[in-house]
């Protein structure tokens, strides 16, 4: 007995394997979705880039995005007593310090720190200013 199409459950969202097709009509319903939400009023898109932002990918939280600011205040007032050595830095802390790059980002790596912020020190040059 042959049992009809529309009787078969739509398991699709269940499977870990998908074809090009599964692909091309995801990304038609994406596309879909994004032009729904672009008719949204303000308010709605700001709870929905709220909720989207408190999403998960894979189990790890989506990483908020770093703009270093701790760690080039930290150079600037601290820098010059680290002349021509490279450093790893996290938020207003020095966490490792040396002349080989390597050997300081593997300790940096070794205390936990995932993707360690390394800069070689070098001495601040004054700005050019020519004239006659």
């Amino acid at each position: 007995m042959r049992v009809p199409n529309w009787f078969t459950p739509q398991l699709s969202h269940t499977m870990d394997v998908r074809t090009d097709g599964d692909r091309l009509r995801s990304m038609a319903t994406l596309e879909q979705i994004i032009e729904e939400v672009k008719k949204l009023p303000t308010e709605e898109k700001l709870r929905l880039r709220a909720a989207l932002e408190q999403l998960t990918g894979n189990g790890d939280e989506l990483s908020p995005y770093r703009t270093r600011e701790d760690e080039r205040a930290w150079l600037e007032a601290h820098g010059e007593e680290f002349l021509d050595q490279w450093v790893v830095l996290e938020a207003d802390q020095l966490v490792a310090h040396g002349t080989d790059a390597r050997i300081v980002y593997n300790e940096a790596r070794a205390k936990g720190i995932g993707t360690p912020y390394l800069v070689h020190v070098t001495p601040r040059a004054d700005p050019y200013v020519g004239g006659w």
